[in-house]
């Protein structure tokens, strides 16, 4: 068989053995990808793909590194990611992935706190963003107006997160000034891909719908049928009629029914602080500072203040019953007393614990002030004779009438019904509604530093506030007046029950007890 030759005479090879001579078969794979990618590139650029749902005028941004620069991060949660491709997608179902039936939460107060919790550890592990961690307050955003609905719920309104809400969804411009109406309706504004803000909205509205999912999936059923009744508060549809759920919207309506961290617990970390003693800790100086940090650090996170804490350390660790150790910390006492600059919270700590441990090494923890047996043991004495002198006169007293024990009883008993300022009367919503079926009003006047400044209450503000006030003055003075009264009744009885030691029976107890009159002194400064 006679081979095809060309006009010149030469042999006509085949097409697939000039390309093997010219490049390899893995060459051309290359060049026909690149082409394809080039095109696909052109295309997008012009608008002439549609995207998925049909809610914008492109194609969704890819986060794949063959049409975009790779991000440099050490967690996947902390680029942008798109659920439309499979590595975005994995990551997305992690990160909303349901609580166990018997791990979800009902919206009651008593599961607030938990509640609060989880949702921290989700916000650190998925990385939420500012839409949650940084809402502002008030525009132009600043650092120091913006708030996290995490960390301080209290100081972000429900306004601010509805217009943080508008503009990431609807077009919302927070740029104009006074700020305009939020939109009657919600609406989902059509995203350009090709522009680098619309990209941003993008990937915002992923990590709020994100947050969310993730909600939905820690609410038992009740507890998602409650939220889901303010649903057009949280909503935002897009011209397909896909709906779509604002995460941080939800999140601070939720907090609207039960609030996590009110200025009562912020009280309690407080008192965590000022009442804290080695007694309460098993006499262990450690357990006992790092409760105190913690209870400050909550209180810094809530933006409130606690500036004795520095003097309530010392106090605490002044505690111990051991000698080495108080005489070692009571120098850094004199130096703060002598205003030493670098006397700070953090260096009494520190010192602190190294001196507990190296004294547990040494065995020398537990070894208290040989005084301290003296002085239990006087205290002892004096409290048998007190309590003789006390049994005596009880015996010769009359006893109260029924009456009298049925006074006490109910003045007891006021402190223990006290009940905190429900949350949902200090912030303001609208100048008037109804709490639990009782019908309140906002009124300006009230105000108490780092709780609330304005509160919903029974009157109307000006003239009945007015009233209201003018009648409370009295009821207080009359208190007051009732309280000195009795003061000064019991301070009269007192006198006559007094014990003072001659100078006979000081010497006899210096002698049998070989105690100093000083250490005697500092028995019966005591209340017995």
């Amino acid at each position: 068989m006679e081979q095809s030759t060309t006009r010149s005479g030469r042999p006509i090879r085949p097409v697939r053995a000039i390309m093997s001579d010219m490049v390899s078969q893995d060459e051309v794979k290359q060049l026909i990808e690149a082409a394809r990618n080039q095109l696909i590139a052109d295309l997008t650029s012009q608008n002439r793909l549609l995207p998925s749902g049909g809610t914008s005028t492109a194609t969704a941004p890819s986060t794949s590194t063959s049409s975009a620069s790779p991000q440099f991060v050490t967690d996947p949660y902390e680029s942008n990611f798109n659920p439309g491709e499979k590595l975005g997608a994995d990551l997305f179902k992690t990160a909303t992935a349901p609580l166990k039936d018997s791990e979800r939460f009902n919206l009651t107060q008593d599961k607030a706190a938990a509640f609060l919790r989880v949702l921290k550890d989700k916000n650190q592990a998925f990385k939420w963003g500012f839409s949650v961690n940084r809402i502002p307050q008030d525009y132009p955003a600043t650092l120091d107006n913006q708030k996290s609905l995490l960390l301080q719920p209290n100081l972000v309104s429900l306004l601010s997160v509805q217009r943080e809400a508008a503009r990431c969804w609807g077009g919302y411009d927070t740029k104009i000034t006074p700020l305009p109406p939020l939109p009657s309706k919600k609406v989902v504004k059509i995203l350009d891909y090709t522009k680098d803000e619309d990209k941003a909205l993008f990937y915002e509205q992923i990590r709020r719908t994100m947050v969310a999912k993730t909600i939905f999936g820690m609410l038992k059923p009740s507890a998602y049928q409650t939220i889901m009744l303010k649903k057009d508060e949280f909503s935002w549809t897009t011209v397909d009629g896909i709906i779509k759920y604002d995460g941080p919207t939800i999140l601070k309506l939720i907090f609207l029914e039960v609030n996590p961290s009110t200025k009562i617990s912020l009280q309690d970390y407080k008192s965590v602080i000022s009442k804290a003693s080695l007694d309460g800790y098993r006499n262990n100086v450690s357990e006992m500072l790092n409760s105190m940090q913690k209870a400050y650090h909550h209180i810094i996170e809530n933006d409130g203040t606690h500036d004795d804490y520095l003097l309530h350390i010392i106090d605490a660790i002044m505690t111990s019953k051991n000698k080495i150790f108080k005489d070692y910390m009571q120098t850094f006492k004199n130096r703060w007393q002598d205003d030493d600059p670098k006397i700070t919270a953090e260096l009494l700590i520190e010192r602190a614990k190294n001196k507990y441990h190296n004294l547990v090494k040494e065995n020398e923890w537990d070894k208290n002030d040989t005084s301290d047996a003296k002085l239990v043991a006087l205290q002892t004495r004096f409290q048998k004779f007190v309590n003789g002198k006390s049994n005596s006169s009880k015996q010769n007293s009359t006893p109260k009438s029924s009456k009298q024990q049925n006074n006490k009883a109910k003045d007891q008993s006021k402190n223990t019904n006290w009940k905190p300022i429900d949350p949902r009367r200090c912030t303001k919503t609208s100048d008037s509604k109804k709490i639990d079926g009782v019908q309140y009003w906002w009124c300006p006047d009230h105000y108490k530093e780092g709780e609330y400044d304005g509160l919903y209450m029974p009157h109307k503000p000006g003239a009945e506030h007015a009233a209201w006030a003018a009648k409370k003055k009295e009821q207080a003075e009359k208190r007051k007046k009732l309280k000195e009264n009795k003061k000064s009744s019991n301070k009269s009885s007192s006198k006559d029950k007094s014990f003072v030691l001659n100078e006979k029976m000081r010497a006899a107890l210096c002698t049998q007890a070989q105690m100093s009159g000083e250490e005697i002194d500092k028995i019966l400064q005591q209340d017995f």
